[in-house]
């Protein structure tokens, strides 16, 4: 509560009382006013996280090892490379190393410019591929990796609506006409999550009563 902003905390996958609660990412009043978006590798202990560590208000994306917190963070993107352009909600694909993210110029300020989905191939190697944008969709938003590596679903915006639906497209396409939509209608979809088996989609929406009660709908 003293702090101003949150930290990223680990808990066993069965729970337990929140004061015994491990701190994986601690949030720094000097270096961070954004830190969040983890997300754990489909396997081991590596946790994905963002943050703007570096640059004020431009998060990156980061690796930590919550198996070993005494091991330093890695940093995806070097010094000096995407300058000014922000990587966020990241999610790692369920095969190899390869990480999908949404992209940002002017995040979170009035002029912001939404860049669509990129992918961060070999993200592990010191020197990765120059980034460039795998899904040119600027509506496209918080995808999810299927834990086979072979589909990424993701929100957008309805045409002429402020609400989201759910789309899936095969992970080797860049081509956003050949995405499928999997929701439709009036409701407001939004963080769609595979099944490990990949036969669902949970996702949160308020297609409940439209009055702002949101809950776990899954297809």
């Amino acid at each position: 509560s003293s702090d101003t902003g949150p930290s990223v905390y680990l808990l066993p996958g069965g729970g337990g009382d929140t004061t015994a609660a491990v701190v994986a990412v601690k949030y720094n009043a000097n270096s961070n006013a954004i830190l969040g978006s983890p997300r754990f590798a489909p396997t081991g202990s590596l946790i994905l996280y963002h943050t703007d560590s570096l640059s004020s208000g431009v998060p990156l994306p980061w690796i930590r090892d919550a198996g070993n917190l005494a091991s330093a963070p890695y940093r995806l993107v070097p010094a000096g490379q995407e300058i000014g352009n922000t990587y966020w909600n990241g999610n790692w694909s369920g095969v190899g190393d390869s990480i999908v993210l949404e992209s940002y110029r002017f995040f979170n300020s009035t002029g912001q410019i939404r860049r669509g989905l990129f992918k961060l191939k070999g993200a592990f190697n010191a020197n990765p591929t120059p980034y460039t944008a795998w899904l040119n969709d600027s509506s496209a938003a918080e995808p999810d990796w299927s834990a086979d590596g072979q589909f990424i679903v993701f929100t957008r915006k309805a045409p002429g609506r402020n609400d989201r639906d759910l789309y899936i497209i095969r992970a080797g396409s860049s081509d956003k006409t050949t995405a499928v939509q999997v929701t439709r209608g009036p409701a407001d979809d939004t963080r769609p999550r595979f099944s490990s088996d990949g036969s669902t989609i949970f996702f949160i929406s308020d297609r409940a009563d439209r009055y702002g009660l949101n809950g776990v709908t899954t297809t």
